[in-house]
């Protein structure tokens, strides 16, 4: 079989050394038929079916066409307006593959769950969060060219299916394929064999190149070879986890027959005639096994000035001299990020290969209101943009995980990054649910194998203002920060608090740093009709801006009497602004009111050792709620805290807020041409 591997060829004029980053997406497969699946599909409103979980799809018709990726819950259909809808849709395709292989499906995300079927059969389901992207393995062979392949998607809110989603969370949620979609054909070569999942790229010594391989196996026939674990007649299977139908009934995924060991052949930076070859690499029963103490050639270290990016190549067999079974091209970047000290008070800092760097950056969702979550290159690609001209050199990309495409942007620019997996503000009750606990350690393990070997990632995190005040549920915040470490990966774990002073998680969770999400001078605000204030305008704003320097000088003061080893910085901060609203008064919601609050709370994380920065929220303003008490709160049902509006145009004085905290410096006289004052 002639691979036919259809590669996108990046956009950037990328800094790599040994031309390594041609391609725009990683890890690669030169040996594998890898067909992206975007486009138009059949589609089908299901509406509220009541058992999505063993609805067959085979029997209905699909009236309607769609186009993946897309948030189906955005499409105006004439007669049945699917704008805002909650249920059940059936995306179908036809996929045209060589006859007698095995395959896998990458699906990137689905809102909120999804069953997957290919020529009838129930091939495998995802639920718990839809957010991270996870692979449908074990695909059964078939004589014939062409496979239908059928998706349903739920977007509804529910315990058995989305358990981390909840309708409080402060934005819209959308549903459906919204992520790209990839069929991976195995091919004949490894029929009975091995494949790769990933690699992990370890760093032990990067000055110096020195790096180890964790690689990831399976078997392409799983279906026909896995060992697996029988449900007992009514057991529920966990949704949060991957299943997948063999024989006719419900199976969960355990492990897969492996040879114990494998050979080897490694590379880096497309120079094959480096290549080093390890025979009878150890493979436990897990499929993982790890090749230590790799030296990368001239290796050259990553940073946000010089974002240089190398490549690994590995090439791997099940037998001596035999024949290749599979081959996976990785990009990473070589590069240290740590906790540290400065200063002759040894103030805990953030240190970028050794050196102290301070944050200066934004929070942001992957979202638009005409594209939901379905946001393409060019759209990610403008927002890096944005934040760049203002100055900035870090990104929050919350609250959830967020499309693979944002990182390696994020890689090829020198962003550092914060990522992390949805977990947004719920109650003590919910960090004590097993179910819970146990979908955010999934969730955890899908996130990690998504974003391992990205150098932009610096930071991975859970829980965003969990219920942090209240001892009883540290031991979550430790057993998720625990599951990060117990993946060797090479960022720093935390998490959000939005509790300042009265955070008793903080030793208990193991985090290596805390963000602080704080809100003085919005949420806690100057209220004369309370009671406080002096009733004069004018002064009582000037207190509420006096709000935000206290606030943090208390926090900074807290952190470095009580944990006095941990760096922390500004996770959120900001004021809402309708757009186009500048107002002598200076009143609140007007855009020159949240420059003000964004300008003073930036001043303070910028100019005081302490703080090792901040992520201003956030970046562009995003729809929220709809109905309720919560949209109360917010005007027009976005979360109006965006320097820029939902559609990328800038608040002026917001803009020139930021730009003169980031730079020092009066913004450049462009801006007040294409965004005349009003």
């Amino acid at each position: 079989m002639i691979p036919r591997i259809l590669f996108l060829i990046s956009v950037f004029a990328l800094p790599c050394a040994q031309a390594a980053g041609t391609f725009s997406e990683y890890p690669v497969f030169p040996l594998r038929d890898v067909m992206n699946l975007d486009g138009i599909w059949q589609f089908a409103w299901l509406g509220p079916i009541p058992d999505v979980i063993s609805f067959n799809p085979s029997s209905t018709t699909t009236d309607k066409i769609t186009v993946v990726p897309s948030s189906f819950d955005l499409l105006p259909y004439p007669k049945k307006s699917l704008v805002g809808q909650r249920g059940a849709v059936l995306y179908r395709t036809t996929v045209y593959t060589t006859p007698n292989t095995f395959a896998r499906i990458r699906i990137g995300a689905c809102g909120f769950f999804c069953s997957v079927w290919v020529d009838g059969d129930l091939v495998g389901s995802h639920g718990g969060n839809g957010y991270t992207a996870f692979w449908i393995g074990g695909i059964p062979p078939s004589e014939k060219k062409t496979r239908t392949l059928e998706i349903i998607a739920d977007n509804r809110f529910n315990y058995t299916t989305a358990i981390l989603h909840g309708y409080v969370d402060d934005w819209f949620q959308y549903g459906g394929l919204y992520r790209s979609i990839e069929w991976h054909e195995l091919g004949p070569s490894t029929v009975s064999t091995v494949a790769f999942q990933n690699v992990d790229i370890i760093q032990r010594n990067p000055s110096a190149g020195i790096v180890d391989a964790r690689i990831r196996l399976h078997d392409p026939t799983e279906t026909t070879k896995l060992n697996v674990k029988s449900l007992e007649p009514g057991q529920e299977a966990p949704f949060f986890a991957p299943r997948y139908r063999r024989n006719g009934g419900d199976a969960l995924l355990s492990v897969s027959a492996l040879p114990s060991s494998v050979n080897v052949t490694v590379f880096f930076d497309d120079n094959e005639d480096t290549s080093i070859s390890y025979n009878d690499v150890g493979i436990d029963e897990h499929g993982i096994g790890t090749i230590s103490g790799l030296i990368v050639p001239n290796a050259t270290l990553w940073s946000t000035d010089s974002p240089m990016l190398h490549t690994l190549h590995m090439i791997v067999s099940s037998s001596n001299n035999g024949p290749a079974n599979d081959y996976i091209v990785e990009r990473f970047g070589l590069r240290t990020f740590t906790a540290c000290t400065q200063g002759t008070n040894l103030t805990a800092a953030l240190c970028l290969n050794g050196d102290v760097i301070k944050l200066k950056g934004y929070g942001r969702h992957d979202t638009s209101p005409s594209l939901g979550h379905a946001l393409g290159y060019m759209d990610r690609l403008k927002d890096y943009l944005l934040m760049q001209g203002l100055g900035s050199n870090f990104v929050r990309i919350g609250h959830y995980t967020q499309d693979r495409t944002f990182s390696s942007i994020a890689d090829s620019l020198g962003f550092l990054a914060w990522t992390e997996i949805i977990g947004w503000d719920s109650q003590p009750s919910t960090y004590k649910d097993p179910n819970w606990i146990a979908a955010s350690l999934v969730a955890i393990e899908e996130h990690v194998n998504d974003t391992f070997n990205h150098p932009s990632t610096v930071m991975m995190a859970y829980i965003n203002e969990g219920t942090s005040d209240d001892l009883s549920v540290c031991s979550t915040y430790a057993t998720l920060n625990a599951k990060y470490k117990s993946l060797s990966i090479n960022a720093l774990t935390g998490y959000a608090s939005d509790k300042g002073v009265k955070d008793v998680c903080i030793k208990p969770s193991g985090a290596d740093f805390i963000g602080l999400n704080i809100y003085a001078g919005w949420y806690e605000s100057v209220d004369p009709s309370g009671g406080s204030g002096t009733g004069n305008v004018q002064d009582d704003i000037e207190g509420n801006i006096d709000l935000i320097p206290l606030r943090l000088n208390e926090f900074a003061s807290f952190m470095t009497s009580n944990h006095s080893s941990i760096p922390f910085f500004i996770s959120e901060l900001g004021a809402g602004a309708i757009p186009g609203w500048v107002d002598q008064m200076n009143a609140i919601w007007t855009e020159n009111y949240a420059g003000r609050v964004v300008n003073t709370g930036a001043n303070v994380a910028i100019n005081d050792e302490r703080w090792s920065g901040i992520a201003v929220w956030q970046l562009m303003d995003q729809r929220v709620y709809v109905i309720g008490e919560g949209v109360l709160g917010r005007p027009r049902g976005f979360n109006n805290k965006g320097t820029f509006d939902e559609n990328r145009k800038a608040k002026l004085p917001l803009y020139t807020a930021v730009y003169n905290a980031f730079h020092s410096l009066p913004p450049p006289d462009w801006i007040s041409a294409v965004y005349p004052t009003l």
